[in-house]
């Protein structure tokens, strides 16, 4: 037959004088006790309840967790993690009007026909730069050609250092 603590109820193993779990001496007769820990049925459902709460809680800590953690990244991808570029570009033709198109490394992202010679800054427009997700900076090219003109193709590009956030402004003369 098991015997129990009468002081916490851990179940005595052996003939041990001494609980394993509170040290309360096994030979005072008030120490010693044939059953296990007695629970009520308002203690059983006590501990239940506070066990579904524990998990509730659990569970909505790692839902708001996630939700940080996306929004983070989305903003960090979206917003974050882009430059913004505006480029003026000026004829230098003295005659006829040229036709002009803007790359952004190697990317078309704007195009004029008939520029007009002297004319002038023509463009003042933003162009987002959107960085991959390990850039910190990087080297782009922005690149004007035109054509036309009386004197055939003209091409003039910059290299620039681009970093996420950051606002650039490039003079370009074809």
């Amino acid at each position: 037959m098991a015997r129990y603590c009468g002081k916490c109820g851990t179940e005595i193993v052996g003939s041990n004088t001494y609980c394993t779990a509170c040290g309360a001496n096994q030979n005072e007769p008030e120490n010693v006790a044939e059953t296990g820990p007695t629970i009520t049925s308002e203690q059983l459902i006590w501990y239940y309840e506070k066990d579904r709460r524990d998990r509730n809680a659990m569970i909505a800590a790692g839902v708001v967790a996630a939700i940080v953690i996306m929004a983070g990244i989305g903003y960090f991808v979206s917003v974050g993690n882009q430059a913004y570029i505006a480029w003026d570009v000026e004829s230098t033709h003295f005659a006829y009007n040229v036709d002009v198109i803007v790359y952004v490394d190697g990317k078309q992202v704007s195009s004029w026909e008939n520029l007009k010679p002297g004319q002038g800054f023509y463009n003042k427009t933003y162009y987002v730069y959107r960085f991959s997700m390990l850039d910190d900076s990087k080297l782009i090219t922005v690149k004007a050609v035109s054509t036309g003109g009386g004197i055939g193709s003209q091409i003039d590009s910059k290299n620039i250092i681009v970093k996420p956030g950051g606002k650039y402004t490039v003079n370009l003369y074809v």
